[in-house]
């Protein structure tokens, strides 16, 4: 009550100008219309009616919002996700932008993104999906954590989207800040898919590339050249004309191809296996050239198989997203989160660029024979040359590049064990890039052969940068401790860069923040060519009292066994053994008594009798008679979910009492968050419930009836529930 919003415009003519625009925008409308608000509102959905102002390409249309009111559009965030009305109606949902302020009073117009593509490779673009850009629910608004996915927005300038009309469980579902900020659509190896609405737009005797973006979390190992086993991208119906990509023989990957007439089944065979433990770049193709054709695979950007294949008319059919055609199970057990599809071959020149957009922008790095590219075809990391060979582990960057729709400010690897994050650029422009890699020196192994000033140790573990175009101004640099081992203190932790290596002459900074294991160093400045460690003031504070010669944990149905070793002990009160979900928020789990002081090696097991399904980590903590404590490097654990899935009960609800089961597993609740249907959070409980099979939730206010989007974090992983509420009877 109370609350209005007003609006006018200033009778602007409906034509565009590329006055005022920020960057990744082609033009705007001289039209401007400007809010007012009463009140405090939350947020808005925009409606425009287009008719009679030509074609309009949905994925591209943009809202600019002049949040800082002065009458420019240039240093604002353009605004997407934008959906179609139909009838020429188009609608901007949950815009919190005009309503940022009480009584706010701001600037609106409509505008047009810029023509982007993979790597900047525009030619020949017949499908761009990702799941950063254009995916809806199926209230056709931009899809929240957990909501299911009904449209996935093609982002050529053809489109041909990807879409979902049958019932709500077949839908992927959309996951938020899966790889390196980035969301996925999560598809669940059985049911779940996407099918292309239209044409792919590839004919018989055209060349094809397609690139692929996504994870295996489990696969079937009775694939063969046939309609079984798990398909990753197959086609809506049964056709005689195949481009699928699926598992083959146990635990390849297959290029499966038909031609139009129903012959030459087959297709090329990876010689590398299935990775279930990291996001892949998988790239499969079929080049024409006269009389001959060429198919193979590249992963990661290596070629890893070609062959010579039929020469006969191939029809690419419309494709299929997660499944196969008519089985199942039979399908991505895991997430996507890109596709992309050109009807040519293309050249090494620019089949690397699409493979170094992708690899940059997920934290994937590329095989050590690949040089990354920017779009204008110039190197950003030279894995290959002399300067940077040796530095080819846990490649990532940040940067920015127009022509690709890249906007990197944070980025880290994905790799399991990696252990920076660089942030906040100071002065992030078009066409700059700071890329880095390490040597993969030895963790455990610190040395003092080159430090100087205070500096008493460093690790032998180095990274490498390559900076591109103009300074980026200064970075933050996030460590993450948590694999180096022994105790650390944050005013003990230098960040040491340095031009040639040698770091007797290093800068210095110190700690600026930390979080755990995690100590950021802000204000950093990096130049191409630097290299750059981690040292201590105090190698005393860094050195373990107890000699840990082995850390490994096992899986042995249906428990979990730790087992450690240690070459000698000194003040050694006890150990703790430590699990965490997929949030690293470690928990204690059992106590082990230490050997006090001792030179002669001990053995010790723990085990923990109701691990976690899917993926967790254990470390080792290690506690002094005095009271100090240090940790172990960290061991990963995968088991299978299947029986372990996490149940609300009931739903529909009474809006009260929610209760959480997972079959007879027993499960960790942390932390239940309510959300209403306009995303406000509504109550959020701490729980820390360890170890049981069954627990109860009380709101602290019952609900009225409406929907609900309930947040369970359970085994250090967040579930999402719609949930009904309705009228008590």
């Amino acid at each position: 009550d109370g609350e209005y919003f007003f609006w006018g415009h200033n009778n602007g003519a409906l034509t565009t100008t590329t006055s005022g625009i920020p960057a990744g925008i082609q033009n705007r409308y001289t039209r401007v219309w400007r809010g007012q608000e009463t009140g405090d509102i939350t947020d808005l959905d925009i409606e425009f009616d287009l008719t009679g102002l030509g074609s309009i390409t949905t994925h591209r249309l943009r809202l600019l919002v002049d949040t800082d009111d002065d009458g420019s559009f240039a240093d604002e965030t353009p605004i997407s996700g934008a959906a179609s009305l139909g009838s020429n109606r188009y609608r901007f949902s949950n815009v919190t932008e005009l309503t940022s302020s009480t009584s706010a009073s701001h600037r609106f117009t409509l505008a047009t993104a810029s023509l982007v593509g993979p790597g900047g490779v525009t030619g020949n673009l017949v499908w761009w999906l990702k799941a950063d850009a254009g995916v809806f629910n199926a209230s056709s608004i931009l899809a929240a954590d957990g909501d299911a996915v009904s449209l996935w927005m093609d982002q050529t300038s053809n489109p041909n989207d990807a879409a979902n009309t049958d019932a709500l469980n077949t839908h992927p579902v959309f996951r938020t800040n899966i790889i390196n900020g980035y969301p996925a659509l999560e598809f669940e190896g059985g049911t779940r898919f996407m099918d292309a609405t239209g044409p792919m737009g590839i004919a018989g005797n055209e060349s094809l590339i397609i690139f692929l973006v996504f994870k295996q979390n489990s696969y079937q190992t009775n694939g063969g050249n046939d309609d079984k086993g798990t398909f990753i991208i197959d086609r809506p119906t049964a056709t005689n004309n195949l481009a699928s990509f699926k598992v083959i023989n146990t635990d390849k990957y297959f290029y499966q191809r038909r031609e139009d007439d129903g012959s030459d089944l087959g297709g090329p065979i990876s010689v590398t296996p299935v990775n279930t433990q990291n996001f892949v770049l998988i790239d499969y193709y079929r080049y024409l050239n006269g009389g001959s054709s060429e198919e193979g695979i590249y992963i990661d950007g290596r070629l890893d198989v070609t062959t010579s294949g039929p020469t006969g008319s191939m029809t690419v059919p419309n494709l299929r997203i997660g499944k196969h055609a008519t089985n199942s199970p039979g399908g991505l057990d895991g997430y996507f989160v890109e596709i992309v599809a050109y009807d040519d071959d293309l050249g090494d020149q620019e089949r690397q660029k699409v493979e170094s957009y992708l690899a940059l922008k997920y934290g994937i790095t590329l095989d050590p024979s690949v040089d990354y590219l920017r779009s204008g075809g110039s190197i950003i990391y030279p894995s290959t040359s002399g300067t940077h060979s040796g530095y080819v582990h846990d490649i990532a960057g940040i940067g920015r590049d127009d022509n690709s729709g890249l906007y990197q400010p944070t980025s880290r690897s994905q790799n399991v064990g990696n252990m920076i994050t660089i942030s906040n650029p100071s002065n992030l422009q078009n066409n700059r890039f700071l890329v880095w890699g390490h040597n993969n020196g030895d963790l455990t192994a610190p040395t003092n052969a080159d430090v100087g000033g205070n500096i008493e140790l460093r690790l032998s573990r180095v990274w490498k940068v390559s900076q591109t175009g103009s300074s980026l101004g200064t970075v933050s640099v996030t460590v993450d401790m948590s694999w180096v081992p022994g105790p650390e203190t944050a005013s003990d932790l230098r960040l040491l860069v340095d031009s040639d290596g040698n770091f007797v002459n290093a800068t210095e900074y110190s700690v600026s923040s930390s979080s755990g294991d995690l100590y950021t160093f802000d204000n950093v400045t990096l130049n191409t060519n630097n290299y750059f460690t981690i040292g201590t003031v105090d190698k005393y504070n860094t050195t373990l009292p107890v000699e840990l010669t082995s850390f490994d944990v096992t899986y042995e149905p249906p428990v979990v066994v730790a087992t450690w070793e240690t070459a000698s002990e000194t003040n050694n009160d006890y150990f703790t053994l430590e699990r965490a979900g997929e949030d690293m928020n470690f928990f204690e789990l059992v106590h082990q008594p230490g050997a006090g002081t001792s030179n002669v090696p001990h053995t010790y097991t723990a085990i923990d009798p109701n691990p976690f399904g899917g993926r967790s980590y254990y470390r080792l903590k290690q506690t002094d008679y005095d009271g100090k404590t240090a940790y172990s490097a960290i061991r990963r654990m995968d088991i299978d979910e299947t029986g372990r899935e996490l149940v609300l009960y009931p739903n529909p609800n009474e809006g009260r009492d929610m209760e959480f089961s997972m079959g007879n597993a027993v499960f960790q609740l942390e932390e239940v968050e309510v959300i209403n249907s306009q995303g406000i959070s509504l109550e959020r409980q701490r729980i820390n419930a360890l170890n049981v099979n069954r627990y109860t939730v009380h709101l602290d206010r019952p609900l009225r009836p409406g929907f609900y989007l309930v947040r369970a974090l359970c085994n250090g992983k967040w579930t999402a529930f719609r949930v009904v509420v309705g009228d008590k009877q």
